[in-house]
């Protein structure tokens, strides 16, 4: 990473989304992360310094490391101690294409969906994943909304979401009555204000309730529970929703038709 003419193609290579709504560590992260999946950076290859990052970019030597973390977090690249931050060996990963609303996923099975606001408000970010997904900078808020989920008036489990307040605000999406959002879809909420919800990355994992979970479902602490989590993009690939559908295991099933590309 020595030669000036490498150090060169790499910065041409490495071209920063100018969307100035996105923080510089992200954006320079993207930029890394697509050159990684285009091939130019390879499983095993040594990606530039953080010093010689910041030095081609004219930033903080803080802003790149928050973007390499960020990446390691992901899975991407590895630190390795004396020697640099190289490329890992990528796990396979099956992609499940599509997605809808907990309304229209409950529709189309033929059930009457229901929600039921339990809170909205303002708060500041509970864990760094969240902030960290949405993009936030230091000290900017989410708004956090917390719904009851219910098929046939069965209640099936809790969703918690936390939206982008940059979005939130620009797009005035200012709910004067909660209350007003019971049974309503909050994407189509959002598609009428104009929002654009392009895709979601989504995984799925076991769990069991917590006190506050298990009273808001009336059932006993520890029951097992699928939590899905999903994190929303707009345009640009903005994050607008990070969000947490947790639901009864005994309750609920996923239930996943595979198609061979070919047939």
């Amino acid at each position: 990473m020595d030669n000036i003419s490498e150090m060169d193609n790499i910065k041409e290579q490495l071209v920063l989304d100018d969307n100035t709504l996105i923080p510089i560590y992200h954006r320079l992260a993207s930029a890394i992360k697509k050159q990684i999946a285009n091939g130019y950076f390879k499983e095993g290859d040594y990606i530039p310094t953080e010093t010689q990052l910041a030095e081609m970019f004219n930033i903080s030597r803080t802003t790149v490391r928050q973007a390499i973390l960020k990446l390691c977090n992901d899975g991407l690249l590895e630190r390795q101690r004396g020697k640099g931050t190289i490329v890992k060996r990528q796990k396979l990963m099956r992609e499940f294409p599509g997605w809808s609303s907990f309304t229209e996923e409950t529709k189309r099975m033929g059930k009457k969906p229901g929600t039921i606001v339990v809170s909205l408000e303002t708060i500041d970010p509970p864990v760094a994943e969240i902030a960290e997904a949405l993009q936030l900078e230091p000290e900017e808020k989410v708004v956090y909304l917390l719904r009851k989920r219910y098929a046939d008036d069965e209640l099936l489990g809790v969703s918690e979401s936390y939206f982008n307040k940059k979005v939130w605000d620009k797009y005035e999406l200012h709910i004067e009555d909660p209350f007003s959002m019971n049974n309503r879809s909050i994407y189509a909420f959002l598609e009428e204000k104009g929002v654009e919800l392009i895709w979601a990355r989504e995984w799925i994992e076991a769990g069991t309730a917590d006190r506050k979970i298990a009273r808001l479902l009336n059932a006993e602490t520890g029951i097992p529970m699928l939590f899905l989590t999903r994190v929303v993009y707009g345009r640009g690939d903005i994050p607008i929703e990070y969000a947490i559908n947790k639901f009864r295991a005994d309750k609920y099933r996923i239930n996943i038709v595979h198609k061979r590309y070919n047939s």
